[in-house]
């Protein structure tokens, strides 16, 4: 459960604090309200549970985009750092419309897979970027919104191709944000994750969003919690694969991750130091009893993602079994316990001159918050880089 303060339109992170809770009702607050408030602060969607902790970067789109073949008209579009797809379907507790939630996101994902079908991915393509374009805030293009995002200039080009993908293998994220999280809406979103869309094409999750005042008689809100079910991927991800025997995602650990890199192609010199690198980051631990290392849930590129235990909910580094070292810096900085340590860590790395120059010139891809760094470019680099995690984060 996340809690935010909201002054002169403003969303400020904040720890909780008891108010009154504003009802939702159609004389105080409508739908529209609701979709406007998740749309225009991008802040309170829980992006980084929901993407498996990769990205914290979320990237509303487009409002009321009408789907062809009378299949409806979605609320929001959004994708995220890393070119994921959500489709958010907005609705009120005192609508009694509520019942036909699963029915109506279903469809707008029907919509999307047959159109797409129909006209091929390329001339649907071209719809979509249309239609973003149509229905997004001031008429601005999929491309423009990208580059006005956190993600730059540099990273557009990187997640629509991303986005692509996931269109191409129908893989949306289906998104009822509602006032109120009933019984039965968790009890539909787990049916669907569990029993129903077994191979994980259309993962759903609930957000809750509640508006509170300071005294009964508010109308507009001074506080703002929210609250995700399921908590977060991996907790999706993870049930009930049995049906298939195949899976999108894995859960990953030291032994896959050497697996995978032992299939890839380095010379001697490389392979030695990066395998002293990961018994580097081992002897860590030693160091730091709260530390431990994710591997995520990727099949294609698996990511060693140590957490020290100052801040052991999130993970500074990331290293890919290609050899590519990815910094979090976005991700570590939007941590609770982390801002002030990620930002020391991001001051400290640009210190390493050739890594600095790496960054600045976007050399090794990434996007601003995420940036990737080459073999070439870290490794030579690699106990420097120990060192200052090190330094910051281990207790």
């Amino acid at each position: 459960m996340a809690t935010f303060s909201f002054e002169d339109g403003i969303v400020n992170k904040k720890y909780p604090i008891e108010y009154v809770e504003i009802k939702d009702g159609i004389s105080s607050h409508s739908e529209a309200m609701l979709e406007g408030l998740i749309f225009d602060h991008q802040e309170i969607f829980p992006v980084q549970q929901i993407s498996g902790k990769i990205t914290d970067v979320w990237i509303p789109l487009a409002r009321q985009i009408e789907l062809e073949g009378h299949q409806g008209i979605l609320d929001i579009l959004a994708t995220d750092g890393v070119g994921n797809i959500y489709i958010l379907e907005c609705k009120l507790d005192y609508n009694s419309e509520k019942k036909t939630l699963r029915s109506q996101i279903n469809n707008y994902a029907a919509g999307f897979s047959k159109q797409k079908d129909i006209m091929g991915m390329k001339k649907f393509w071209d719809w979509l970027c249309d239609e973003i374009e149509k229905n997004s805030t001031d008429g601005q293009t999929l491309e423009n919104i990208l580059k006005n995002s956190s993600v730059g200039e540099d990273g557009v080009d990187g997640i629509i191709e991303l986005m692509k993908k996931n269109f191409e293998e129908d893989k949306i994220r289906l998104v009822f944000a509602v006032d109120t999280i009933t019984d039965q809406l968790r009890i539909e979103v787990e049916w669907w994750n569990e029993k129903v869309n077994v191979e994980h094409n259309y993962l759903s999750f609930a957000l809750e969003v509640k508006r509170y005042g300071e005294k009964e008689s508010d109308t507009e809100p001074s506080s703002i919690v929210t609250q995700n079910f399921p908590f977060d991927l991996h907790e999706v991800v993870m049930k009930n694969d049995t049906k298939t025997g195949t899976n999108a995602r894995q859960d990953n650990n030291m032994e896959s991750w050497m697996k995978q890199f032992e299939e890839r192609k380095f010379d001697e010199e490389q392979r030695k130091k990066i395998i002293e690198f990961k018994e580097n980051l081992d002897e860590l631990k030693k160091k730091d009893n709260d530390m431990w290392i994710d591997f995520g849930t990727a099949i294609k590129n698996i990511r060693m993602m140590p957490k020290f235990g100052r801040c052991n909910d999130r993970s500074a580094i990331g290293l890919f079994t290609d050899g590519k070292l990815v910094l979090q810096f976005g991700l570590i900085q939007g941590s609770d316990d982390g801002p002030e340590l990620g930002k020391e860590f991001e001051k400290r790395i640009n210190e390493i001159d050739e890594i600095r120059i790496s960054l600045e010139t976007r050399a090794g891809g990434g996007y601003r918050g995420e940036p990737h760094v080459k073999l070439e470019t870290w490794l030579p680099h690699k106990d420097k880089i120990l060192s200052i995690l090190e330094e910051v984060f281990v207790k």
